[in-house]
């Protein structure tokens, strides 16, 4: 199991707005991992009012599969009738 320390350091933030930020970022991530199939196990998040740290614990090391279907055109329109 892997790990994973997503820091993003800024310009001073208010108080008031580094526990939004901080759950924001939170969501957005954990959204995004489940959404490419990678398991982890936990997350912290840690926030000061010049960084916001998200550390993903228990990081897969490969995705889930994926079995994905696209289609083309119709035959009609995609081979020429003689």
């Amino acid at each position: 199991m892997a790990e994973l320390l997503l820091e993003i350091g800024s310009e001073e933030i208010p108080s008031r707005f580094i526990e939004l930020a901080i759950n924001s970022l939170t969501e957005g991530l954990s959204s995004e991992l489940r959404k490419r199939g990678l398991l982890f196990k936990e997350l912290q998040k840690f926030g000061t009012p010049r960084r916001i740290c998200i550390a993903v614990l228990g990081l897969s090391g490969t995705s889930l599969p994926k079995k994905e279907t696209i289609g083309g055109p119709p035959a009609s329109i995609g081979l020429d009738v003689k």
